[in-house]
């Protein structure tokens, strides 16, 4: 197996790996911010991030693995170009 390969399916398991997991934190992000204001379900999806205490705490989570995400897809990308290209 070359090293290419190797890289290009490394960086695929890990950028699914970090959109799954961001995935699970954003929505224990919703479930904890549903706990604080209570369940009206009229509420954005994304409204958890105007508290703090909810954004401080999951917010620096999800964009470490959305960084970890769009890394992957570099890795996977990179090296799938040069497989192709060489």
């Amino acid at each position: 197996m070359s090293a290419g390969l190797i890289l290009c399916f490394l960086g695929a398991m890990v950028a699914v790996a970090a959109h799954l997991g961001s995935r699970a934190a954003e929505s224990r992000a919703r479930e904890t911010y549903r706990e604080l204001v209570g369940e009206n379900y009229d509420l954005p999806e994304d409204d958890w991030q105007e508290i703090r205490p909810v954004a401080g705490l999951w917010g620096c989570l999800v964009a470490g693995l959305a960084f970890l995400r769009g890394l992957g897809v570099f890795v996977a990308l990179g090296a799938g170009l040069y497989l192709v290209a060489g």
